[in-house]
C-alpha cells in the first residue's frame, strides 16, 4: 500500500475505496492498511478481471497474495466477495476455534485449507499465497511453505449467483455489526492464474527480511 487520497487507497497493483477510517501505518514492504475490526474496511472492487465475478471464469485458477499481521484475532471474514447463500466467491475468514480457513466456492464444489491457529503468532508479519485451480483446489502457502489440512465438500445441483461483486478486506459483505478482529495488511496482489510454489517462495524471500 502506498497512500490514500481523498478515501482511495493507492496499492502497488489495484486501488481500492476504503470505508470508516481504516489507518495507514509502516508496513511490511511499505505503507499498510490496519483495521480495527469495528466496521473498517477496504473495497478493491473486481480487480479488473472476471475471473472474481465468477470462479468458472477462471480457467487458468487465481492467485492471491498478502503480508497480514494479526493483532487480536475474532471470528469473521478478513477478506474475499460472496456470501453464505450459493454464491461463488472466494476469501478466507476467521473461525471460532482461531483457525482460518481459505477458500473458493464453485458452483460444484466448496475447496478450502484450512489452517491451525498455532501457524499464526499475534503481532508478527505473515506472508500468504492463496492459489486455486479447479484440478487442485485450494493451495496456501505460509512464508513460502505450502500449509494446512484440505477442505473439499460437493455441492448440490442448483443456481448458483454472486450478488457481492466487490473484494474486500477488513470484513465480509453483510458483516455490519460483526467484530472481524485487528488485522493490518500491506501488498495485497492479484494474478489470474495459478502460480507455483516457486513463486511464492520468490514473493516471501523478496520481502522478508523488511518491515517493523
Amino acid at each position: 500500500m502506498d497512500e490514500v487520497v481523498d478515501d482511495v487507497l493507492i496499492g502497488p497493483q489495484v486501488n481500492a475505496t476504503v470505508f470508516n477510517s481504516p489507518t495507514l501505518v509502516p508496513g511490511k514492504v511499505r505503507n499498510a492498511m490496519y483495521f480495527d475490526g469495528n466496521n473498517q474496511y477496504a473495497e478493491f472492487g473486481r480487480l479488473n478481471h472476471p475471473c472474481l465475478l465468477n470462479t468458472e471464469d477462471c480457467t487458468d485458477g487465481m492467485t492471491y497474495s498478502y503480508w497480514m499481521k494479526i493483532t487480536n484475532a475474532a471470528r469473521g471474514r478478513l477478506l474475499g466477495y460472496g456470501g453464505a447463500r450459493p454464491t461463488v466467491g472466494t476469501g478466507a475468514m476467521i473461525f471460532a476455534d482461531g483457525t482460518i480457513q481459505f477458500w473458493v466456492k464453485t458452483t460444484s464444489a466448496y475447496l478450502g485449507s484450512r489452517v491451525e491457529p498455532e501457524a499464526f503468532t499475534a503481532g508478527v508479519w505473515w506472508h500468504i499465497v492463496h492459489v486455486w485451480t479447479e484440478l487442485d483446489g485450494c493451495i496456501v502457502y505460509l512464508n513460502g511453505v505450502r500449509s494446512g489440512v484440505e477442505v473439499r465438500d460437493q455441492r448440490s445441483p442448483g443456481t448458483y449467483f454472486s450478488v457481492e461483486t466487490t473484494f474486500r478486506i477488513g470484513r465480509g459483505h453483510g458483516d455490519i455489526n460483526t467484530d472481524n478482529g485487528q488485522i493490518t495488511i500491506d501488498e495485497f496482489l492479484f494474478w489470474p492464474e495459478a502460480r507455483s510454489e516457486d513463486f511464492a517462495k520468490f514473493l516471501f524471500d523478496l520481502y522478508s527480511h523488511q518491515g517493523v
